[in-house]
């Protein structure tokens, strides 16, 4: 019988235990089992860190507005309004707008895009939201199972957020902080802002590279911890050592406030998390542009200088070997002085890169280097084939222009003289692949083109350099605009001058220096934003529209708007030279390579360059602190990609020798060369390219054989073709098959295809057992003629 009691009794404790869990997840979790997060607002954080979180971009309300990452700073356009639908299913509502998070245009592809949108209770608006186990969460489409995914875990200010299939890393998992109570949290805010002192600061110092010294001792100087280039590397203080990480470039900012950016890594000094309270520590970061990286520098009557956050009111102090933001005391611990300096040069620079995988690029990087120590490099890996990638841009023929002045190998086979734009050729692929071949432009001047854009450097970056460029031009009055805009974006200003003088010339078109609408008002687009179509009035219509919708009704409105729209779109996107302007070669900026670019004009990148290197000479700065980032593509020749010529065409055309008693082939294309063989009259060959040396062709005979004729004796025939069927490229490791002029490894390549490109064969069998191949002749999809292995075809 006690048994008996004793189990009743164990059985109502359990009974009890399990009311209780189930009344704790009814409060915690809701009622429903499925349910995860309680209703209510929340910050939405990345684990990889939690100083940044999801925000609508830019404040916006409209449908449409980006989902992306930004610091935390407690605005409205980064709560959240979570609600529970059942199911496990959710709604996220951006606070600050009421607009529900979508998945863009309804699509089931990972890399879909993530906005805003007006709610309308569809799939791509439902989340499941599931708990990992340690406190963090996956945020899952309903529409199509994909996660909510930072690119490659990049976490920064202006990340983009998109959809992916799981992967279990870091950049798919996410924390949720409720915000509890807006009454007390707004009582908070209040507290906090009447502690802060609204501070007017003045231009105390001169921009410069400086030392700044504590008055703690005579010793000690701030420092970025263990010299790190890393964002979040802690501000500190140390022994001077006249180390980079203990020099910092000040830069007024026209607000009465300066940035402070390292030398050694060109990341700004900044209140952690923009907090507010006393005691917030000091880092590095990347600029980002708000106020917790701006400072009012404030002169003493001793001479000595307090630096004050213009973000929160508080005082730079030495605290223990550390750096934080304090309220004021008046003591030598907030009290710095600034020593004028210069940045050190390493002796033995050097670049490391493997020579034997990347040939070309380290001896002409390392050239500069010791002509200019104090020039930068970075290498940027991009993992794309550079015969994929000249293919690639190749594919969509308006992509790449270039002047109706240049003829021969420059222009495109299949488009021929068809003008683009507004009078412009289609660039041949040769031409492509010389211009995207960085190592051709390893120069003193070239360099240029891969110059890191998105920083203003103030020891070299001036207004006299700007007036120096602009005088003469239609930009002249506008030099004090340019440069405080590209201040306060922080974006090379001599990149501007030099990009509106591409877009403009130095006169300015109708486009640039305004235009007139339909009701008499002037707009101006400088950029050329949008200037795009076939003829000038096409054109015209389009700049006219953009600049419109953008409400550029003075030059002004049109220079900070176009800065704004070349930063956010180009430098923040992974595009940040002018070769990446051009060129999309960076997976990373969430669009499909090659279409993200900002100019058709194949030549640009190399044009701009020229105006900001002869910016620098003006105002002799070439030694200044410069980044460059230099693409590095896979399995590239070592042989350069090879200029153009006017004076010669390279396709495939059959031609007949029409010479009594034969024709010789020659080893060079001269009558002083020695003779291959004697081809004899009426025989057909394949001419492979033409103008050499006047009139001279290549040609390669039906047994493989390579060399020179003269064109007089060679006649054009009509295209020799035994068949015509259908067929797709098949290869054996799936790398794709190059597409040559002729049939032969030692001709030239026209392009490269990818395997299951469709093709048309139409001639097979005359060129069989040429360097160990059977050879046909295909047309691409694109009306490009060339010949590949046979093997290579399904």
């Amino acid at each position: 019988m006690k048994k008996i009691e004793t189990n009743i009794a164990r059985i109502f404790i359990i009974t009890f235990i399990y009311f209780v869990i189930l009344l704790f997840a009814n409060v915690v979790f809701g009622a429903n089992t499925g349910q995860e997060l309680k209703d209510g607002k929340y910050i939405i954080k990345s684990i990889i860190n939690e100083n940044y979180v999801f925000d609508i971009y830019n404040n916006l309300k409209t449908s449409g507005a980006n989902l992306e990452i930004w610091r935390s700073n407690q605005g409205e356009n980064q709560k959240f309004d979570i609600k529970y639908l059942g199911n496990g299913e959710y709604s996220i509502l951006a606070s600050h707008s009421n607009k529900s998070i979508d998945v863009e245009a309804c699509a089931k592809k990972s890399g879909t895009n993530v906005i805003q949108w007006d709610s309308n209770n569809q799939d791509n608006q439902k989340w499941i939201i599931k708990a990992v186990g340690d406190g963090t969460y996956k945020i899952i489409s309903k529409l199509n199972g994909l996660c909510l995914d930072i690119p490659y875990g990049d976490v920064k200010s202006g990340a983009n957020v998109q959809v992916w299939a799981d992967n279990g890393g870091k950049n798919q998992r996410f924390k949720f902080e409720m915000i509890t109570d807006n009454k007390n949290e707004k009582k908070l805010e209040q507290e906090t802002s009447s502690e802060q002192t609204v501070i007017k600061g003045t231009k105390t110092i001169d921009a410069g590279m400086y030392i700044i010294k504590s008055l703690i001792d005579n010793k000690s100087v701030l420092d970025i911890y263990n010299n790190s280039k890393n964002d979040g590397a802690n501000l500190e203080i140390w022994e001077n050592n006249s180390n980079n990480n203990q020099k910092f470039n000040m830069n007024y900012m026209n607000d009465g406030s300066y940035t402070i950016s390292a030398v050694h890594s060109n990341k700004f000094i900044d209140v952690e998390g923009a907090a507010k309270k006393s005691g917030t520590n000091v880092i590095q970061w990347s600029y980002n542009g708000n106020d917790n990286q701006r400072w009012i520098v404030k002169k003493l009557a001793d001479g000595k200088y307090n630096i004050i956050s213009k973000d929160n009111g508080l005082y730079l102090t030495v605290e223990s070997g550390n750096v934080c933001v304090k309220k004021e005391n008046g003591s030598n611990s907030q009290k710095f002085n600034f020593e004028k300096t210069t940045a050190n040069v390493s002796k033995t620079n050097t670049i490391n890169i493997n020579t034997s995988k990347y040939p070309g690029y380290k001896e002409k990087i390392e050239s500069l280097i010791k002509i200019h120590p104090t020039w930068r490099f970075e290498l940027l890996y991009t993992g794309l084939n550079f015969e994929d990638v000249t293919s690639g841009e190749c594919k969509v023929h308006s992509r790449n222009l270039i002047s109706a002045s240049y003829s021969g190998e420059w222009v495109c086979p299949v488009c021929g003289t068809k003008l683009y734009d507004n009078g412009l050729y289609c660039a041949s692929e040769k031409t492509v692949a010389y211009y995207m071949d960085p190592r051709n432009f390893l120069d003193e001047t070239n360099i240029f083109q891969f110059e890191k854009l998105n920083v203003y450097e103030s020891s070299i970056h001036t207004i006299e350099g700007i007036k120096n460029k602009t005088k003469e031009t239609f930009l002249e009055k506008y030099s004090d605009d340019i440069n405080t805009a590209c201040k306060n974006k922080n974006v090379n200003p001599y990149y501007i001058v030099a990009r509106l003088i591409q877009e403009q010339g130095k006169k300015g078109t109708k486009i640039g220096t305004g235009m007139e609408d339909e009701d008499g008002k002037i707009y101006y687009n400088p950029f050329n934003i949008g200037a795009t179509g076939n003829g000038y009035t096409q054109i015209y219509n389009n700049a006219l529209s953009k600049a419109k919708s953008y409400g550029w009704d003075t030059m002004e409105k049109a220079l900070e708007g176009g800065i704004d729209f070349c930063k956010t779109n180009w430098l923040e996107n992974y595009q940040n030279t002018l070769y990446q302007n051009k060129f999309d070669i960076d997976t990373r900026n969430g669009t499909s390579l090659y279409t993200h670019q900002y100019m058709q004009n194949i030549m640009a990148a190399y044009s701009e360059a020229k105006t900001l290197k002869s910016m620098y000479s003006q105002i002799n700065c070439l030694d200044g602190n410069l980044t460059f980032i230099i693409p590095v593509y896979e399995n590239m020749s070592s042989t350069l990609a090879q200029l153009p010529k006017d004076s010669s065409e390279s396709t495939s055309i059959n031609v007949k020798v029409n010479a009594i008693g034969g024709l010789k082939l020659r080893t060079d294309a001269n009558t002083d060369s020695n003779t291959i063989e004697v081809v004899p009259n009426g025989t057909i060959v394949l001419s492979v390219q033409r103008g050499i040396n006047q009139n001279w062709n290549k040609v390669i005979t039906n047994e493989g054989k390579i060399g020179f004729m003269s064109g007089e004796y060679l006649q054009v025939i009509d295209t020799v073709k035994n068949c015509n069927y259908k067929s797709k490229v098949k290869t054996n490791d799936g790398s794709g098959c190059k597409v040559r002029v002729g049939p032969s490894i030692n001709l030239d390549r026209i392009t490269t295809l990818a395997d299951e490109t469709a093709v048309t064969v139409i001639e097979k069998g005359t060129y069989n057992n040429i360097d160990g191949y059977d050879w046909c002749r295909i047309i691409t999809d694109d009306g490009r003629q060339g010949y590949m292995p046979l093997k290579y075809l399904k």
